[in-house]
């Protein structure tokens, strides 16, 4: 990739190869390389934006297993993509333009944590929370202390499959194309139980063959002037009235 003046077209096209060929090494490489490198001048931060996107299509899986950790960590801790705006605004793009269903919007976010339990484990998502009107989503890695169940560490993807049996039949009456995820999701409708205490919302969602339970754990920005406990009050109590107001019919 030393060619002058790479366009977009091509720098994705390469990208895409790289994808089919597995090749994680050189994928994470070569993102730093187009933000550096003065060949790649032309291209935008949009560009990069849509190049992680079209990455993420081309195969949803891999990038979850293989790609997203060093991503997310690259841009949340070190911003070595080099970025001149918030990591944010380069999540918000993937997802409202990669990954939404048609009609889904982001109603709020916050940094936090959503815990779930992953057989006598509690699982840690540590990122930022997105709550759409179709689901939960955490900008994070999750990661688990018991390496004998998933690995290295890091949980399969499929372990929020329950987000998706969440929505039924919405995905078919929306779209009948797959939607590829960026990050990791939990179900948001459904919801049987809603608890909020001085710190968390627990939520337990139907499924069809079992409940899924988790918790939201918001660390919100302050705002000046703003002490924790009001920044608390307020998060909790906006996530409450959304998942309550999505649940209406559902909530014992």
């Amino acid at each position: 990739m030393n060619e002058i003046n790479k366009d977009f077209e091509s720098t994705l096209n390469e990208f895409k190869q790289l994808v089919k060929n597995k090749d994680r090494k050189k994928i994470l490489r070569n993102l730093r390389l187009i933000r550096e490198d003065p060949a790649y001048q032309n291209l935008t931060e949009i560009d990069f934006y849509n190049i992680i996107g079209g990455i993420l299509k081309e195969d949803p899986e891999f990038f979850m297993e293989k790609l997203y950790e060093y991503i997310e960590r690259n841009l949340t801790h070190f911003n070595r993509y080099k970025l001149e705006k918030p990591f944010e605004e380069l999540e918000r793009y993937i997802l409202e333009n990669y990954c939404f269903y048609e009609g889904e919007t982001i109603l709020f976010e916050t940094p936090g944590l959503v815990i779930c339990r992953a057989g006598l484990k509690q699982v840690p998502t540590k990122g930022r929370l997105y709550i759409t009107n179709y689901r939960t989503i955490v900008q994070g890695v999750q990661k688990t202390s018991n390496p004998l169940l998933y690995g290295i560490g890091l949980i399969p993807h499929a372990l929020t499959k329950a987000a998706k049996k969440s929505l039924g039949k919405i995905h078919e009456a929306l779209s009948s194309e797959a939607r590829p995820l960026y990050g990791f999701a939990f179900p948001i409708h459904n919801i049987i139980k809603l608890k909020k205490t001085f710190y968390i919302i627990k939520l337990a969602a139907q499924l069809e063959d079992r409940q899924f339970t988790y918790s939201i754990k918001p660390n919100p920005n302050l705002k000046p002037g703003e002490t924790r406990r009001q920044a608390l009050d307020y998060t909790l109590g906006k996530l409450y009235e959304i998942v309550e107001s999505l649940n209406k019919e559902t909530i014992i």
